[in-house]
């Protein structure tokens, strides 16, 4: 899984929105990454990342990034979509 890391501290990890890749946190990457060590990844099947291997939905992609992670998960979730 593609995955930025920039900064040093407390983790952050930033998640992009469906249909996006870690690239839509480029913008705020420097800010946080002033305070905070960020990990922005692109999810399996969007960005750089490949898709998971059979049938997936949404509620896949969490076990995936556990499964996937370098550390053991202790994250606060954030959504960057935008509902109409």
């Amino acid at each position: 899984m593609p995955t930025v890391r920039r900064g040093s501290g407390r983790p952050l990890l930033l998640v992009h929105g469906l249909g996006s890749s870690w690239r839509s946190w480029e913008i705020v990457l420097p800010a946080l990454a002033a305070r905070r060590e960020v990990v922005a990844i692109d999810l399996p099947g969007f960005g750089q990342s490949a898709p998971l291997a059979g049938p997936t939905s949404i509620a896949d992609l969490p076990d995936a990034l556990a499964q996937r992670s370098s550390r053991p998960p202790r994250w606060v979730a954030r959504n960057d979509s935008i509902a109409a």
